[in-house]
């Protein structure tokens, strides 16, 4: 399954090579597809491995894109007469100044306009602020998809000949990237003290709704599942007690906070009995490491659910 979805952008890329549109794009868009889906084809062990697995590629590939940048930037330099070099860098420079003036017309109108004309659309999602709006139409920084998409493009025409001005359009492409990147990045430390955000509160919001409801939604379940017989009294007794518990640690964040620390001491004995049976030889190393992936996944589960416990 994690092969599958490190093997997708290829297969889609290829898909898009046969149909002659941009390979790029179908990189974008049947990345965009697996993750909407994901969730409802894959088991939760996948989901984690997978999370992992892609960490480390994203992190990876941030990394060589950033050397090749550099390395194709030494090449186009040293292939480069310095007389012609603001000829080359002018272009870069005036497409640079050009991406970040449409992307500050384009946030508010792309932002505003349609809840304008929707007011369900409005009601449903808030327009933010003025000052976010702003932020966010300013931070129109390029990179690894618009250097993709420059060095996709072949060396050759069908008949052998050079590809058109694909010196020209690297140079073009790195300026913007290094422009948007290097100026524009050094100004949103200072533009954000300026702007003096209040703490973010929607996404805390939106979690403890997501999680309520969930939760409510395994209730019905477990109700269902006691009126057909499909399981034991104690059983469900059992479950309802945590479900009730879990329900009312997201309505008082006091007392989950409270009983995230308690647990976190709780799992850390447990951790250390288990370092104490594996040096004693009771247990082995790989007993260990499983036992310990559960106490670490559930410390995570915890973690995540006690957002305010740090």
């Amino acid at each position: 399954e994690i092969l599958l979805t490190l093997a997708g952008p290829y297969a889609a890329w290829i898909l898009a090579e046969e149909m002659h549109v941009s390979a790029v794009l179908a990189c974008v868009a049947g990345g965009l597809y697996v993750r909407q889906h994901f969730s409802t084809v894959v088991g939760p062990r996948s989901r984690i491995q997978s999370k992992a697995v892609w960490d480390l590629v994203v992190f990876v590939l941030n990394a060589m894109i950033f050397v090749l940048l550099g390395m194709q930037f030494t090449a186009l330099l040293e292939a480069t007469s310095l007389a012609a070099l603001p000829a080359l860098l002018a272009p870069g420079l005036v497409i640079s100044a050009v991406c970040v003036v449409v992307r500050v017309l384009w946030v508010p109108i792309a932002t505003w306009i349609p809840r304008w004309f929707s007011p369900s659309l409005a009601r449903r999602d808030p327009p933010p602020e003025p000052r976010a709006v702003a932020l966010v139409a300013w931070t129109s920084m390029r990179g690894i998809v618009s250097l993709a998409t420059a060095l996709a493009l072949p060396l050759t025409l069908a008949n052998g000949a050079p590809f058109p001005f694909r010196q020209e359009l690297l140079y073009v492409t790195m300026s913007v990237i290094l422009f948007t990147l290097v100026v524009q990045g050094c100004t949103l430390a200072p533009l954000i003290r300026r702007f003096h955000f209040a703490p973010e509160t929607h996404h805390a919001q939106e979690e403890r709704f997501a999680r309520i409801e969930a939760l409510r939604r395994a209730s019905d379940a477990l109700e269902d599942a006691a009126a057909e017989g499909a399981a034991s009294a104690d059983d469900v007794s059992w479950l309802r007690a945590e479900l009730r518990d879990r329900l009312a640690a997201q309505q008082d964040p006091a007392r989950a906070l409270a009983r995230h620390r308690l647990r976190e001491r709780m799992r850390e004995a447990e951790r250390r009995m288990l370092v104490r049976l594996r040096n004693e030889g009771a247990i082995s190393d790989e007993v260990l490491r499983e036992l310990e992936q559960e106490l670490d996944l559930d410390a995570m589960r915890l973690t995540t659910a006690a957002p305010h416990a740090h």
